[in-house]
């Protein structure tokens, strides 16, 4: 009967390493996935940023004159897309002013930011971020 029991120890030590090596594989597949989320978050936060600066570069001006000192085709507007949105991996912004005109004197800026981030799969979609805000 005890040469029966012979390489029991050796087979389950060897199925303990496979157990264990699966799970340091799925480990490395979630450290993987994990970290293009922190990427395209980044990306994300320096949109908002960028965003923020924008329309704090624009609250100075007059509503009125918003759409030609910062409609898509304007200087100031190209200007700040050169120097800070296109240092997101293919960043791209796009800005948009509804027409409300006649809200208080005020009028509405729509800002779209979107990128391509470097290490995304083919399938995935691009990042985008929009936001819409008053002007007085």
């Amino acid at each position: 009967m005890k040469n029966q029991q012979r390489g029991g120890i050796l087979i389950e030590v060897l199925i303990s390493l496979v157990i264990f090596a699966l799970g340091i594989v799925g480990l490395l597949g979630s450290m993987a996935v994990s970290s293009q989320y922190s990427s395209e978050n980044r990306f994300r936060t320096e949109a908002m940023t960028m965003a923020d600066e924008l329309f704090g570069q624009m609250a100075v001006s007059k509503a009125s004159t918003l759409n030609t000192d910062y409609g898509p085709d304007s200087t100031n507007f190209n200007d700040w897309v050169k120097k800070r949105v296109q240092t997101l991996p293919n960043g791209t912004a796009a800005i948009v002013f509804p027409g409300n005109e006649a809200i208080a004197g005020g009028t509405f800026a729509q800002l779209t930011i979107s990128w391509i981030s470097p290490n995304a799969r083919p399938d995935t979609p691009q990042g985008v971020y929009t936001t819409t805000t008053y002007f007085r």
